[in-house]
């Protein structure tokens, strides 16, 4: 009853907030409303001396309880709803543009329930490549993903949509991905590869698609995509590299070393792509070589890709530190190993890439499995079970728990702990 009797001027700014979601800055209050932000203070203060409204620090707002959205909502009929969500996407860009708001995501929310999926597809994606350039894997992830759910397939712009499915991609090496993501990929990479003939645009897009698929550990449906691209005598000689490249890193998670060789033999003479393709290209090399037993040659490939990691991130040299830990497990130098897994958890850790961090915990407590050193594998494999759990990365999960039930029967548990 007191939201419905306050005067007009009150009851727009309840409204606004309700609508743009607590807490919300001021400035976007203003920006929704067409009104200085003098006089939405005064009317803030106003509300607050009735209780309907509290400030959260020095500019947001917020409603003090989830209830008066609802009495607010139940006011509007479906096609004003859909209005004022569409004044508060533009509101929330505004407010963007002038750099007094940094989550696209609220925006791409407001046009979903405006009913403007085109537009809001195209604010997640701005706003999840955003987060894949500051290395936040997870937002990224997340709002890449949305964006793709919201396009049509059948009109859509081929060109943004490889930049974001290959930013998903990326994501996806150093965060957790949902059954459903899976779901989604799938049926991109479906629509995608019944066309008759590709060009260089569909080919980098199955491939940026059959790395997302392998990192999701289906390897037959990403195998397929890429011995199509590799085998297309037609496509420029960076898209078949790609192909080679990505093809072998699948081959060396199924264990196929032999495959991976040849594969990165044909494409290195195929040329050389920019430094995260030559990182990714000698990092795949040294591993594969690994695995047939060429040790000097593995040693000298990751030797070259290690000089590159002062041109990349981070996560790329986290990810030198894990491959060369499995490469000591090739050799079977299982202590060195989780030595140096170790030291690749550290890096993610300090780096914030918390998926990164559980691979890595997984992998030493693996690799203390095989040394014997039971006790020690135990402790670390807890710590990479709470980390993924934390995560929500149900794969890591299942793979982690599965081990400790492995660490159960060794030491003789009669019950997994």
């Amino acid at each position: 009853g007191r939201v419905r009797s306050l005067p007009h001027d009150l009851a727009q700014v309840v409204a606004s907030v309700s609508v743009l979601g607590s807490p919300t800055d001021v400035v976007v209050v203003s920006n929704m409303l067409g009104l200085p932000v003098g006089e939405i203070d005064a009317r803030a203060d106003e509300l607050e001396k009735r209780g309907l409204l509290r400030r959260d620090g020095a500019s947001a707002l917020s409603l003090p309880s989830p209830l008066l959205s609802e009495v607010v909502f139940g006011d509007l009929e479906p096609d004003e709803l859909a209005e004022v969500h569409r004044q508060a996407a533009h509101a929330y860009q505004r407010a963007i543009a002038d750099g007094v708001e940094s989550d696209g995501s609220r925006a791409a929310y407001h046009l979903v329930e405006a009913g403007e999926h085109q537009a809001a597809a195209e604010a997640y994606a701005a706003s999840g490549l955003s987060h894949l350039k500051a290395g936040r894997f997870e937002r990224a992830v997340g709002e890449l993903s949305q964006a793709l759910s919201l396009v049509n397939l059948h009109t859509h712009e081929l060109e943004p949509m490889a930049e974001w499915i290959a930013g998903l991609s990326r994501g996806i090496r150093h965060a957790p991905a949902s059954r459903e993501i899976a779901l989604l990929l799938r049926r991109i990479a479906q629509h995608y590869s019944v066309r008759p003939r590709l060009d260089d645009l569909h080919a980098s897009l199955l491939v940026v698609l059959a790395s997302s698929l392998a990192e999701l550990e289906d390897y037959p449906q990403a195998t397929e995509l890429l011995e199509r691209v590799a085998g297309d005598a037609s496509l420029n000689s960076s898209s078949v590299r790609a192909a080679l490249i990505t093809l072998a890193q699948v081959s060396i998670q199924r264990g196929e070393f032999g495959v991976a060789v040849s594969a990165l033999s044909r494409a290195e003479s195929l040329g050389e792509g920019d430094y995260i393709e030559q990182h990714h290209r000698l990092l795949t090399q040294a591993h594969a070589l690994a695995g047939t037993g060429q040790r000097d040659s593995a040693d000298a490939a990751w030797q070259r890709a290690e000089g590159l990691t002062a041109e990349l991130d981070v996560a790329a040299r986290a990810e030198s530190i894990r491959t060369r830990a499995r490469i000591l497990g090739l050799y079977g130098d299982w202590t060195g190993s989780a030595d140096v897994s170790a030291e690749a958890a550290e890096v993610a850790r300090a780096a914030g890439l918390g998926h990164e961090f559980a691979l890595n915990l997984n992998q030493q407590g693996v690799a203390l499995l095989r040394a014997n050193q039971l006790p020690r594998a135990y402790a670390v494999l807890k710590n990479a079970l709470g980390v993924a759990e934390e995560l929500g990365s149900e794969r890591l999960i299942t793979k982690t728990q599965l081990l400790l039930a492995d660490l159960d029967r060794l030491r003789g548990a009669d019950q997994p702990r």
